[in-house]
């Protein structure tokens, strides 16, 4: 967290201590470290199993793409750039490039109901928004109007609370403020609790967890929500019980909300959630065509020894089920529950939804304030620096 920018969270009290200071300084700079020089010689051998080079000539090549274009080693496995011209990897935005952007066109107000999620539920609420409920909130000390559910600040009631909401169904559970699905938990009927990778733990864990759970930007404490299931034709198309979902990019160009980007997420090697995080995770992406909602090949880690390099397929490696070239049903209705949200917001430039066919259809689970070039960039395996410098010229080019 220590190198992301402070336009992300509400203003608060900052420690400006000469410590503190040095201490941030060392693990931002310890971050961006880890983040632009992975294992080299670990990164060729992978680039070179996937492209078909030789070493010296993958190594050349993401060197150059690194000088010229600014696309780091990590991204340049992420997003299969060797596949790519050099003439196109100019199209490529770069996260700090897309901070930027958000901190300039981003509406305080809204920021401070999307960086929130029991904040943006009760919003969802208010205006009729298709989303998940939430069922309660845990040890949340601060935000705004949660709405009227049930609040538990203390540790001892936390398994009672749960026993009791899990009568009804399974749970999930996720950190109020944060982000790639950290810290988040299911709760079965059955007592089963798991955690975001897909581990069995104990309740008491499951409760140590939360209330031990700190964020830079405050106490804002946990969201209990109803435990989603894909619908039928989606588990049919993926062959996942996990639920899987889709990230819709917006933009409101004067009043008019655009769909710019969509694709889906999907579970892999066990893992309760489907963020991405560059292909590290093991889970899986899909472009999806906005004309037609059909979708693209799967891109992912495929190879079991691999750690950076991605490559494509056109079926789930752990399912058989054959996803490219498939059509999501109901390919209308979520672009339009897409632009319907972001309506909402006509004074914010552009947003990420995650959304999820359910049995009633297509539901919001959350909103994106920072929604990440990476994924939709590797997903279509193209740059938005094109889409982006014509809605937006002043500030991409």
């Amino acid at each position: 967290m220590a190198n992301e920018p402070s336009w992300l969270y509400p203003s608060r009290p900052v420690d400006r201590s000469l410590r503190t200071r040095i201490t941030r300084f060392l693990a931002a700079r310890s971050v961006r470290l880890r983040t632009i020089v992975p294992p080299v010689l670990t990164l060729a051998r992978e680039l070179r199993r996937a492209t078909g080079k030789n070493t010296i000539a993958v190594t050349t090549d993401l060197v150059s793409a690194w000088r010229e274009h600014g696309i780091e080693p990590r991204r340049f496995a992420a997003y299969m750039v060797w596949e790519l011209p050099r003439d196109a990897r100019g199209g490529f935005i770069r996260a700090t490039e897309l901070d930027v952007f958000q901190a300039a066109t981003m509406n305080a107000e809204d920021h401070a109901v999307m960086f929130d999620k029991a904040a943006f539920g009760e919003h969802a609420r208010r205006h009729g928004l298709p989303s998940v409920s939430t069922l309660a909130v845990i040890n949340r000390r601060e935000g705004t109007d949660a709405g009227d559910v049930v609040r538990v600040d203390e540790s001892s009631r936390l398994a009672a609370l749960l026993d009791r909401l899990t009568e009804g169904g399974d749970v999930f559970l996720k950190p109020a403020v944060g982000k790639h699905g950290i810290g988040a938990y299911s709760v079965s009927q059955r007592g089963r609790v798991r955690d975001a990778d897909g581990r069995e733990v104990s309740t008491s864990e499951l409760v140590e967890s939360v209330f031990a759970y700190r964020h830079p930007a405050g106490a804002f404490g946990y969201v209990v929500q109803p435990l989603l299931a894909s619908h039928p034709e989606i588990m049919a198309l993926t062959g996942l019980t996990e639920l899987t979902t889709l990230r819709v990019i917006t933009a409101v160009i004067e009043g008019e909300a655009l769909v710019l980007r969509a694709f889906l997420k999907l579970t892999a090697r066990g893992r309760m959630t489907n963020n991405f995080l560059g292909g590290t995770s093991g889970n899986l992406l899909a472009n999806v065509d906005l004309a037609s909602g059909r979708l693209g090949d799967l891109i992912g880690i495929l190879r079991p020894d691999n750690h950076f390099a991605i490559e494509r397929t056109s079926t789930h490696p752990l399912t058989g089920r054959r996803i490219g070239a498939q059509e999501l049903p109901a390919w209308k209705e979520a672009l339009e529950i897409a632009r319907r949200g972001a309506s909402l917001h006509p004074r914010t430039a552009t947003l990420g939804w995650d959304i999820a066919l359910t049995a009633e259809g297509w539901t919001i689970l959350e909103v994106n304030a920072n929604w990440g070039p990476g994924g939709p960039q590797a997903a279509s395996r193209s740059g938005m620096r094109p889409q982006l410098s014509k809605l937006f010229p002043e500030y991409f080019r």
